[in-house]
């Protein structure tokens, strides 16, 4: 039997091989999963366990903007229930370009000690043609191999 050779991580977070979706091979990772899709805005989550510390899902976020004017001042905010710890790492701009000619990412590692299902809240805001805009979600569909 012929090994399935890795699937380049690189490709699935720049939008590239999408045959890994969700689950692949039926392991712990990556899984992707849309956390918001709203009036343009995009944020997208590629989940997989930390290879070096079992408790630690680390969770890459990709927020896009398909709308034919720019977001700026873009903020992605995120927290978890009290047994779990999260850090929040730091995005890698604050504006959105229109019709998904770029995109703002950013690293969540959530520590999750007593294996819990993760639940993750979240708040997006921005500022378009001179209007606040404000949302918040939750996203509990993580699938249990992360956390298990």
């Amino acid at each position: 039997v012929k090994p399935t050779p890795a699937p380049n991580l690189l490709d699935d977070l720049m939008g590239g091989d999408t045959t890994h979706n969700n689950q692949m091979n039926g392991n712990d990772g990556p899984y992707k999963l849309t956390a918001f899709d709203k009036n343009g805005l995009k944020v997208e989550l590629t989940c997989e366990r930390d290879n070096g510390q079992a408790n630690v899902t680390i969770i890459n976020v990709k927020s896009t903007n398909s709308t034919a004017t720019t977001m700026s001042d873009y903020i992605f905010q995120a927290a978890v229930p009290k047994s779990f710890q999260l850090q929040l790492q730091s995005p890698s701009g604050s504006t959105l370009p229109p019709m998904n000619d770029g995109e703002v990412t950013q690293v969540i590692k959530v520590n999750n000690p007593q294996k819990q299902a993760i639940r993750l809240r979240i708040k997006v805001s921005y500022k378009q043609n001179g209007n606040n805009v404000t949302d918040i979600g939750e996203v509990s569909s993580f699938p249990s191999t992360l956390w298990q």
